[in-house]
C-alpha cells in the first residue's frame, strides 16, 4: 500500500478502532460463563464496528484513487455490519426477544462484504477539497439505495429503537438518552451528503459510534450488575447465595484458616403449617439479619437452602471457636426474641474449621455433623431455648 498519509481527522477513528479492539479481547473473556448471552453479540458488535471505523480511516488516508477504491468497496458493507451488531446488542440490553431477522441480516451484511470485495466493480471516486478520495460520481441506483438506508435510515431506526425502549426500562435517564439519539442526526446526515458531496472534508460519524457506544455500555453494566446481584444474593433474606457462598469460600481456604458455623432453624415446617408461609419467611428473613449483625462485616452468612444458613468466618483460628459460637447466640437470642403475633424461632449449630488450603466439602461435611449433633442433643433434653444455652462442642 502506497499513497497513505495521516490526516487529523482520522486520528479519532484509530482510537476507536483500538477501544473497541480492547472490547474484544474484554467480551471473548466472558465466552462460556453466565454472561455469554450479552458477551456473545458485543463481541460481534466490538469486531465489526473495529473493522468499520477502521476501513473508513483507511479511506481517508488513501490519496491515491486506486488505494480509495479499494477501502471503499469494504467501507460500505462493514457499516452495515456495525449497524446490524448494535442492533442486535440493544435488543440483548434491553432484554427483547431477539427476532430470527437478526441472523438474517447478518448473514446478508456477509454476503454483501464479500460480494463487494471480490466481485463489484470499483466505484468511481474524486478527491474532496482536500485530496481525500471520497465522494462518488457515479453510483448505481441499487447502490445509491443502499447507502442511504445504511447512512440515514437504519442509524436513526436503532436510535429510535434505543431511546424508545430504554425510556420505559429507565424514566431518569430518557432525557440524556434522548439527547444522545437526537444529536446523532445531523452527524449521520452531514456523513451521508456533506463529506460525499465535498462540502466538508471532515467526518463527524465517530461522534455517533461513542455516543452509541456509552447508552450501550452503561446498559450493559447496569445488566452485569443485576446479575450479580440475582447470583451473588437470596432475595428473600437478603443473604448471600449458596453459589456465591462456595465461591467465597474456595477463595478464603487458600488465603488462610476459616472458621464456618452451619445454622439450622428447629422446627421450621410447624412455623409454617402453623402461621403460614408469609410468617414462615419472615422469620428467616429474622435469621439472616441476626446472624450478619454477630458477624459485622468480619465474614459473610449464606443462605444454603429452605432454612438452613451457614456462617464463613476467614481468618478464624481454631481456638477462637466457643468466642464465635458464642458472639452468634448473644446476637441471636437478642434479635430473635418473642414478638407479638409472630412465631418463636430457635436454631441449632455446628462449628467447623480448617487450616489454609483446606477441602470445602470436608470443612462443610464437620460443620453439618456437628450442627446435627447439637439438634440431637437439644430434642434430647427438651431444649425449648431460641439456640443452645448448653456449653457447645
Amino acid at each position: 500500500m502506497h499513497g497513505l498519509i495521516l490526516p487529523s481527522a482520522t486520528i479519532p477513528l484509530w482510537i476507536l478502532v483500538i477501544l473497541y479492539a480492547a472490547s474484544v479481547l474484554f467480551f471473548m473473556g466472558y465466552l462460556g460463563s453466565l454472561w455469554e448471552p450479552f458477551a456473545r453479540p458485543f463481541l460481534r458488535t466490538s469486531a465489526a464496528s473495529g473493522a468499520f471505523w477502521g476501513a473508513l480511516a483507511l479511506l481517508l488516508m488513501a490519496h491515491s484513487a486506486a488505494n480509495a477504491q479499494y477501502w471503499y468497496r469494504w467501507y460500505l458493507p462493514l457499516l452495515g455490519l456495525m449497524e446490524v451488531g448494535l442492533l442486535d446488542s440493544t435488543l440483548t440490553i434491553i432484554g427483547a426477544r431477539r427476532p430470527p431477522i437478526i441472523t438474517t441480516l447478518w448473514a446478508l451484511m456477509g454476503i454483501f462484504l464479500v460480494t463487494s470485495v471480490v466481485v463489484l466493480p470499483y466505484p468511481t471516486l474524486r478527491p474532496v477539497p482536500d485530496g481525500y478520495y471520497l465522494a462518488v460520481v457515479s453510483l448505481p441506483m441499487w447502490l445509491a439505495v443502499a447507502k442511504l438506508t445504511l447512512y440515514a435510515a437504519f442509524p436513526c431506526g436503532i436510535t429510535a429503537l434505543i431511546v424508545r425502549r430504554l425510556r420505559l426500562k429507565h424514566p431518569r435517564r430518557f432525557r440524556w438518552y434522548a439527547v444522545f439519539g437526537l444529536g446523532t442526526v445531523p452527524l449521520m446526515i452531514h456523513d451521508a451528503f456533506l463529506v460525499h458531496h465535498m462540502v466538508t472534508p471532515y467526518p463527524t460519524s465517530w461522534v455517533v459510534g461513542c455516543l452509541w457506544g456509552t447508552i450501550l455500555w452503561f446498559e450493559l453494566r447496569a445488566q452485569i450488575q443485576s446479575a450479580h446481584r440475582h447470583i451473588s444474593y437470596d432475595s428473600l433474606t437478603g443473604s448471600q447465595s449458596r453459589s456465591y457462598g462456595e465461591w467465597y469460600l474456595d477463595h478464603a481456604l487458600k488465603k488462610g484458616p476459616v472458621g464456618v458455623v452451619f445454622v439450622d432453624a428447629d422446627r421450621f415446617k410447624a412455623i409454617n403449617d402453623r402461621w403460614g408461609h408469609a410468617a414462615g419467611d419472615e422469620a428467616l428473613r429474622r435469621l439472616g439479619r441476626a446472624l450478619r449483625s454477630a458477624l459485622d462485616g468480619e465474614g459473610v452468612v449464606v443462605r444454603m437452602g429452605g432454612d438452613e444458613f451457614l456462617c464463613i468466618i476467614p481468618g478464624a483460628e481454631s481456638f477462637q471457636k466457643s468466642l464465635w459460637l458464642r458472639r452468634l447466640v448473644d446476637k441471636f437470642q437478642a434479635q430473635t426474641s418473642p414478638q407479638l403475633n409472630a412465631p418463636p424461632l430457635s436454631a441449632s449449630l455446628g462449628w467447623g474449621w480448617a487450616g489454609i488450603g483446606g477441602n470445602r466439602s470436608a470443612l462443610l461435611d464437620r460443620a453439618d455433623r456437628a450442627m446435627y449433633r447439637d439438634k440431637a442433643q437439644r430434642r434430647q433434653y427438651q431444649d425449648e431455648s431460641p439456640i443452645s444455652s448448653r456449653p457447645l462442642e
